[in-house]
């Protein structure tokens, strides 16, 4: 696999700023979108070429939450869809943790912001679901 394509969605600029920096520090990933806003992410993504190999999405999220996001994901009716989503957040909510087991497609729950070690494990983690 060439380097991953990654989306980014989060709604606080200072957040995306930043870590807009760490994904460019790190070059693991070939690409990535930013999006502050998840209506807009899922508007893109109807697109058939736009398919990332992993999405990183925020939790908390004014309009459309990082769950209700997956949820309308899921509705989508594309022929790919990225198996590889990561929910971010600044808290470590236990009912967000029990979320995930409702969602096969959310791989991991990750603090931000994030760093070069989290998107090195980051980098693995989409390597992985991509090749099963």
């Amino acid at each position: 696999m060439n380097k991953p394509k990654a989306y980014l969605i989060d709604d606080d600029y200072a957040t995306n700023f930043f870590n807009d920096i760490m994904l460019k520090k790190c070059g693991l990933f070939e690409e990535w979108k930013i999006f502050d806003s998840a209506t807009e992410a899922l508007e893109n993504l109807k697109d058939p070429t736009n398919t990332p190999d992993i999405i990183l999405l925020d939790v908390n999220m004014p309009v459309i939450s990082g769950w209700e996001f997956i949820d309308q994901y899921e509705a989508l009716e594309i022929e790919h869809k990225c198996n590889c989503i990561v929910m971010l957040s600044t808290s470590i909510n236990p009912n967000d943790l029990e979320k995930i087991k409702s969602r096969p497609r959310v791989k991991a729950y990750q603090s931000k912001p994030l760093n070069e070690g989290v998107l090195k494990d980051l980098h693995q983690l989409v390597i992985q679901h991509t090749i099963e």
